[in-house]
């Protein structure tokens, strides 16, 4: 684990037996605390949406896209509510279908800023490493 911008990235004072990734100096866990675009930052708002979104734990789960080796994705549902959570786990950027209930739903959670919340199409265009967390009540 990359601590901190220290020797041996904050990991021991003694002589490590694997190297050190260079990128130590602005990649390591002290970098990232305080940070609103960080890694961090983005667990942080997973685990207060796990307190406040009650559909993440109670809402009934079903896959979409199992056969893609690219995209991750799937819907929790309750009887008032529904959300989609879909990342794109590739380089390359893919657009996916996703039907017509999810237009004009809410953007809870996007990893790259910038991420486009509500639109009027029935398809997302998701760029490479992108997830994103829909919310729709009502539905």
């Amino acid at each position: 684990m990359q601590w901190d911008a220290g020797p041996n990235a904050g990991f021991t004072t003694g002589n490590p037996w694997l190297p050190v990734n260079p990128n130590y100096a602005w990649l390591n866990a002290a970098a990232q605390i305080g940070g609103t675009d960080t890694v961090f930052a983005h667990y942080q708002a997973l685990i207060r949406l796990r307190h406040e979104l009650s559909i993440l734990v109670e809402g009934d789960f079903t896959p979409m896209m199992e056969d893609d080796p690219q995209i991750w994705a799937y819907f929790r549902t309750t009887s008032s509510a529904k959300l989609l959570v879909i990342a794109n786990c590739g380089r390359e950027p893919r657009t996916v279908e996703i039907g017509r209930e999810w237009i004009a739903a809410d953007l809870v959670l996007g990893s790259l800023p910038g991420a486009p919340g509500a639109s009027m199409s029935t398809s997302l265009d998701l760029a490479g490493w992108d997830a994103r967390m829909y919310y729709a009540a009502g539905r």
